[in-house]
């Protein structure tokens, strides 16, 4: 009932030029898009492996929807402009996303690559994050042991792989600091391999969503125009970590420096107040995030992105910030 009531509004508003009123407000407002991954139409599948991800058809669609309002630029602090980004640094990012955005326009963007994420060419060393997801997305229905839980168990059924992961493996994830989740993997993986989940699955897939894009391709995409930011090296849960684990993690390499930062997840539950000053530290420009504008924290270091919906109105809802707006009684910040 509350997302047909939503879509109704958003419906409303584009129609009644509700939203262009508040494209006129927010004129001052930076929109900086967040993606992750972009399959090829056959391949994509909306469940726990993909979240702010994206088909072949509805990237294209939200792109050219987006540039009838804004131009295109990878300059964070031009507020008349929409930069585009993708985190983790996955191939699909270069060989689908890429495409697409030239065939739009040479349009170019920013890719927030993560260390263990580049250069990677093998899916079964694909980031722990990305294991569990597929694991708890594809592991057979049953009972599983799981010691890191008050129950001791964990029961997978095919309606319940969301809810698995939110109260149970994402926390025993994020409290895994000294394995950085390898220790929560191993256990599940003694009961049903990850081996057996990843060649289950199309190898076309595996190839794009599960390995990185190489030194040499990150190195074409500068050329043409685009960023490569850094992202950490493990996309693990900076406040989970130790002071000096921050710092080793968030300390951008040769050819990541003065170029924008992201955060891993980008919420306040995984970035303390330690972690964004470490970043202004290491002399990035600025850092962004992955909440959504109404969660916003002050300063150019916690920047917000916005994830889009395919569908139009909803899409002008959120960008224009209306659907912000409803929420907190508060236009889109600015930060420069």
């Amino acid at each position: 009932m509350k997302q047909r009531l939503v879509n109704f509004l958003a419906l409303m508003a584009y129609w009644c030029g509700i939203d262009a009123l508040f494209y006129k407000l927010n004129r001052k407002a930076k929109r900086i898009i967040t993606f992750h991954n972009v399959l090829p139409n056959g391949l994509f599948k909306r469940d726990l492996t993909n979240g702010v991800s994206d088909s072949e058809t509805s990237f294209r669609s939200i792109i050219r929807e987006v540039g009838k309002r804004f131009p295109y630029s990878v300059d964070i602090e031009d507020s008349g402009s929409v930069t585009i980004t993708f985190d983790d640094g996955f191939l699909n990012q270069y060989e689908v996303a890429g495409r697409i955005l030239q065939e739009e326009g040479d349009i170019p963007a920013i890719i927030f690559a993560a260390g263990d994420v580049l250069d990677n060419r093998i899916p079964t060393n694909v980031i722990v994050v990305d294991r569990l997801l597929h694991w708890t997305a594809y592991a057979p229905s049953g009972e599983y042991d799981f010691p890191y839980c008050k129950e001791r168990k964990i029961i997978l059924s095919e309606h319940n792989r969301g809810k698995i992961w939110m109260k149970y493996i994402r926390p025993a994830y994020i409290a895994d600091s000294d394995g950085r989740g390898a220790n929560v993997m191993g256990t599940l993986d003694a009961q049903y391999a990850m081996d057996r989940i990843l060649d289950a699955l199309p190898a076309e897939y595996r190839r794009l969503r599960l390995t990185g894009i190489s030194s040499a391709q990150a190195e074409e995409l500068r050329r043409r125009g685009w960023k490569i930011g850094w992202h950490t090296k493990s996309h693990y849960p900076l406040s989970s970590l130790r002071e000096s684990e921050k710092r080793l993690e968030i300390a951008p390499p040769d050819g990541f420096k003065d170029v924008v930062f992201s955060y891993p997840y980008g919420e306040t539950l995984s970035v303390d107040a330690e972690a964004i000053e470490i970043a202004q530290e290491c002399g990035y420009p600025c850092a962004v995030s992955n909440l959504p504008t109404e969660n916003y924290l002050t300063g150019k270091y916690f920047l917000p992105r916005m994830a889009l919906p395919y569908d139009k109105y909803r899409l002008h809802f959120r960008l224009s910030g209306l659907e912000s707006y409803i929420k907190t009684r508060k236009l889109l910040p600015v930060a420069y």
